[in-house]
C-alpha cells in the first residue's frame, strides 16, 4: 500500500468516527431528555462543532496530501535534471579525457594511447550518452560529438572490425552536420575520412 492509500484509509476513518460521534451526540440529547427537543442553539452549537471539526480534518488531510504528492513529483523532477546532467558531465568528462590521450597518440605515435582514446570515448558513448534523449538539441550535439570522435578513432585503426561502427557513425554525424553549422566542418572531414578507409 503506498502512503496516500494509507492516509487515506485514516482520513476515511477519522470522517466515520466523526459522524458516528455526531450521531450518537445528536442521539445522546434527543434520548436524555426523552426525545424532547433540547434548546436549539445547543443543538446547533453541538451540530455546528462536529461539522466544523469534520471540515478541519477533511482541510488538513487534503491539504497534507496534496503538499506530498506535489513534493514527490517536484523531487522525481529534480532527480531526473541532475540524472540527465549527471550523463552529459560524466559522458563530456569521458570524451575529453579520451582527446587527451588522442593527442598524445598523435605526438608520440603509440598505438596504447590510441586505445585508451577509443576505450574512454565508447564508454562515453556506451555507458552515459546513450541513455540521454537525443531529440534534445544539447543532448544530439554531445552524441554527435563523441560519435564524431570515435568514428575518426576507429578510422585511424583501421581494423576491419570496426567498419560498421564507424561507418554507423558517419552516417549520424554526416546526417545531422546540417543542424550544426559549427561542427559541420569537422564532422563532414570525419565522414570523408571514414568513408575512404572503409569504402
Amino acid at each position: 500500500m503506498r502512503w496516500y492509500e494509507i492516509l487515506l484509509v485514516i482520513v476515511g476513518g477519522l470522517l466515520g468516527l466523526m459522524v458516528s460521534v455526531f450521531f450518537g451526540i445528536f442521539i445522546w440529547k434527543f434520548g436524555a431528555n426523552g426525545f424532547e427537543l433540547v434548546s436549539r442553539g445547543t443543538l446547533f452549537r453541538d451540530v455546528l462543532t462536529i461539522v466544523l471539526a469534520i471540515a478541519g480534518v477533511v482541510i488538513a488531510a487534503v491539504g497534507y496530501l496534496v503538499y506530498r504528492l506535489a513534493s514527490e513529483r517536484i523531487e522525481r523532477r529534480a532527480l531526473g535534471e541532475v540524472t540527465i546532467e549527471t550523463l552529459r558531465s560524466t559522458a563530456r568528462l569521458l570524451t575529453y579525457i579520451g582527446y587527451v590521450y588522442w593527442v598524445d597518440f598523435e605526438y608520440t605515435g603509440e598505438a596504447r594511447y590510441r586505445e585508451q582514446a577509443i576505450d574512454l570515448t565508447r564508454r562515453a558513448h556506451n555507458t552515459y550518452a546513450r541513455k540521454l534523449d537525443e531529440r534534445e538539441r544539447e543532448n544530439e550535439l554531445l552524441i554527435g560529438a563523441i560519435r564524431n570522435n570515435l568514428a575518426y578513432y576507429l578510422a585511424n585503426r583501421g581494423g576491419s572490425e570496426d567498419r560498421n561502427l564507424a561507418r554507423g557513425y558517419a552516417e549520424y554525424i554526416h546526417a545531422r552536420s546540417q543542424n550544426f553549422p559549427e561542427e559541420k566542418e569537422e564532422w563532414e572531414e570525419t565522414y570523408s575520412f571514414v568513408l575512404q578507409v572503409y569504402p
